[in-house]
C-alpha cells in the first residue's frame, strides 16, 4: 500500500470513530457499601489519607511489573494486552481526595478524586492526562454507608487519538471499580 493510500486510510478511520473534541465524560454506574462502625467517618479517613489504600489497589486487567507507593503518590509499570499485543505503560502520578459539594442527592455528601497521570510515561500522557471521579456518599444508618460513582471527568493527553477511545474509556472505567474495590477494603480493615 502507498504511503498516501494509508494516510488517506487512517483520515477515513479517524473519521469514522471521530468524538465530539468536548466529550470527557464517561457516566460510571458502580456503587458499593460498607457495613461498618463509623462508615463515613472510615470513609474519608481512607480517601483523605489514601497511602494504605493504594498500596491495596490494584490496576484492572493488566499485568503489574512494579508498584511504588509514598503518600498519595503512586508509579506503576503495567503491562495491558491490546488486540494480541502486550504494551507497556509506565504510570507516574498522585491522587487527591476533595469534599465538595457536587451534583449528588439531597443529604449526600459528595466528594471528588483528582487522578493526575501528568508524570508519567507519554503512552498514558499523550492520551489522558488526568481524570476525576465524582462519589457520593450516604449514610444508610450509623453502621452502613452507600458509595457511588456520579461520573468520571478525564481530559485527552495532547495527542488523544480517537481510534484509542473505546479502549481508553474501558481502562478507566475499569480502574474506577478498581479503586473502589481498594478504598472498601481498607475502610472494612480498620
Amino acid at each position: 500500500m502507498s504511503f498516501l493510500k494509508l494516510v488517506l486510510f487512517l483520515i477515513f478511520i479517524q473519521s469514522v470513530f471521530a468524538i465530539n473534541p468536548t466529550d470527557h465524560t464517561i457516566s460510571t454506574t458502580s456503587f458499593f457499601e460498607i457495613n461498618s462502625n463509623e462508615s463515613q467517618k472510615k470513609f474519608e479517613d481512607t480517601i483523605l489519607l489514601p497511602e494504605n489504600f493504594l498500596k491495596r489497589f490494584n490496576p484492572a486487567n493488566v499485568t503489574v511489573t512494579k508498584k511504588v507507593i509514598n503518600g498519595n503518590e503512586f508509579e506503576f509499570i503495567v503491562v495491558k494486552n491490546i488486540l494480541g499485543f502486550k504494551k507497556t505503560f509506565h504510570l507516574l502520578g498522585s491522587i487527591f481526595f476533595e469534599r465538595k459539594l457536587i451534583n449528588c442527592k439531597s443529604g449526600e455528601h459528595g466528594y471528588v478524586a483528582h487522578i493526575d497521570f501528568s508524570r508519567s510515561g507519554p503512552s498514558i500522557t499523550d492520551t489522558i492526562s488526568d481524570f476525576y471521579l465524582n462519589l457520593c456518599t450516604n449514610e444508610i444508618n450509623n453502621n452502613a454507608l452507600k458509595i457511588n460513582s456520579v461520573n468520571t471527568l478525564y481530559y485527552k493527553g495532547s495527542k488523544f487519538n480517537s481510534i484509542y477511545e473505546a479502549i481508553a474509556k474501558s481502562l478507566i472505567n475499569d480502574q474506577v471499580t478498581a479503586i473502589f474495590s481498594s478504598i472498601k477494603s481498607e475502610v472494612i480493615a480498620k
